[in-house]
């Protein structure tokens, strides 16, 4: 209790990192809003790669009846949380 938090508070804040942080070969790392994507059993689960210029990016893949498709305003997002 030397920083006021107690260990309950402790271990409510690790698991909302554990379950919402996601990780590709050795890094790991939190995305913010991703957990706002829906769950569909045909989506892909979201990817962390580099771009073209060596930064971090999260690629989220577009399904419309069940194919992959390019995005669209105001098309669902969904991601495969299995």
């Amino acid at each position: 209790h030397h920083l006021g938090i107690t260990t309950k508070e402790v271990l409510w804040a690790l698991s909302q990192i554990e379950s919402r942080a996601l990780s590709s070969g050795d890094t790991c790392g939190l995305i913010p809003f991703i957990d706002l994507l829906n769950h569909h059993e045909a989506a892909r689960p979201p990817m962390m790669q580099l771009d073209d210029t060596d930064q971090m990016v999260m690629t989220v893949t577009s399904l419309r009846g069940l194919q992959l498709a390019p995005m669209t305003p105001g098309h669902e997002l969904c991601i495969s949380y299995a």
